[in-house]
């Protein structure tokens, strides 16, 4: 007799050292898996997201006399967790039924860890041995930005977030903007698994967008409402941002004038919005500034005539920034090789020759692709990926040139490819 107690003794520590292991091994619970090896699979726990609140239930065990829950938002390991139950403050129900619990803590915007573990008392010759029951679920959801855009020369935009689901019991998810869930989209998901649900953005022209969830079972089929929560999409890069050419001439002094356009929302249309545009002269401090709005469909047009107005051997300097979705900071750089001590202007024969060349310099982070042309339906031109610089030879005529840059990021949230013309002066005659 004492020798089969001995053994069901050890039996019974060899079960208690093992609650020990980390939760992917058999002595932990995992809902994720109802079909595997698992032996704690017959608790049966069960989390849901409800607004704030989570709410956990679990089978209960035969002969347990109290329940511990422990939660972490970080880390589904035990050494990160928190109890926010103790044993003795949740008492079991009789035999045969579940048990609920509450936990108001809930990070909606993450994935929160919870673990039960039931207290029993089993007696092994005449001595009260207490052996835990660990079971372990996840619920919640993380964010991730989604970046589709294929080609640099397409405008198409593609605004996607990917939302992974940790489903606990639900079989659908309502995603929606706003907190009425007026424009909803419903996804069917599998309860108990990791789900991953694509959702368009809408228009925002801030780095950040709120959307509502709302997590539905077969028998509650309500759609939006209180119970929903809320989590926040960070975008990088930002919605609204700043784009820029800047443009030299052949022997010009590079006077740092900017222009910068800018997606502003305005009565639900997308303007692109000149800041600041206008020109300078090199020796004055005089800058003539002009506002000028435009739609998308219809983008502004820089260009000066600086014959009259800009001083002899002056040039015409501007920072070209436009967007017409958004993107990274960036700016793309077109200077002049030699502009400042030394003009690419020569004297051969009595008469003036120039190789008006440019050279396009990235200071961009995701600069993408340019395409540089001096005709305005880009014939003859080639998108190139941006290298450190790239030189572009200008037509070899004195006067005023045009030069179209085209640029775009297909790395980015929406391919940009814009076109602006810009007067490109030579210096006058001496």
């Amino acid at each position: 007799m004492k020798k089969h107690a001995a053994l069901l003794l050890l039996m019974i520590l060899a079960g208690f050292g093992a609650c020990s292991k980390t939760p992917d091994e058999p002595a932990f619970d995992n809902p994720f898996d109802p079909h595997g090896t698992n032996p704690g699979g017959g608790y049966g726990i069960l989390a849901e997201a409800r607004g704030s609140a989570v709410y956990l239930s679990w089978d209960n065990l035969v002969g347990a006399t109290g329940y511990s829950v422990l939660w972490s938002s970080d880390s589904p390991d035990s050494a990160d967790m928190i109890v926010v139950s103790p044993a003795d403050s949740l008492i079991p129900p009789s035999a045969g039924l579940r048990v609920e619990f509450e936990h108001e803590g809930f990070v909606a915007e993450k994935t929160n860890w919870y673990r039960v573990v039931g207290r029993t008392e089993v007696l092994v010759d005449g001595d009260v041995l207490r052996t835990p029951m660990i079971a372990s679920v996840a619920v919640g959801v993380d964010i991730n930005l989604l970046v589709e855009a294929a080609d640099g020369r397409t405008t198409t935009p593609t605004r996607l977030i990917e939302i992974d689901m940790l489903t606990g019991i639900a079989d659908s998810v309502e995603i929606a903007n706003s907190a009425s869930f007026a424009s909803s989209t419903v996804f069917d998901v599998m309860p108990g698994q990791t789900e991953r649900v694509s959702w368009t953005l809408p228009t925002v022209a801030e780095n950040r967008t709120d959307l509502w969830v709302h997590f539905r079972t077969r028998m509650q089929q309500s759609v939006g409402t209180a119970d929903s929560f809320a989590i926040q999409a960070l975008f990088t890069p930002n919605l609204v941002v700043e784009r820029g050419v800047r443009i030299g001439v052949s022997g010009s002094f590079m006077v740092d004038t900017l222009q910068v356009f800018n997606i502003l929302p305005v009565d639900g249309q997308s303007l692109v919005k000149v800041e600041r545009r206008g020109y300078a002269q090199p020796d004055s401090s005089q800058f003539i500034e002009d506002v000028t709005p435009a739609t998308v469909d219809d983008p502004v047009m820089v260009f000066w005539d600086p014959q009259s107005e800009v001083a002899r051997d002056g040039a015409v300097i501007a920072t070209l920034q436009s967007d017409f979705g958004f993107s990274a900071v960036d700016s793309v750089e077109l200077g002049v090789p030699g502009a400042v001590g030394e003009p690419m202007l020569e004297i051969v024969g009595g008469a003036f020759t120039t190789t008006r060349e440019i050279e396009v310099v990235n200071t961009a982070e995701n600069a993408g692709y340019v395409l540089l042309s001096e005709s305005p339906d880009f014939s003859g031109g080639s998108w190139v990926t941006f290298a450190d610089t790239l030189a572009f030879q200008l037509e070899d005529v004195l006067g005023a040139r045009f030069l179209y840059a085209a640029y775009s990021n297909p790395i980015l949230a929406e391919t940009v490819v814009t076109s602006t013309p810009v007067t490109l002066v030579s210096p006058p005659r001496r």
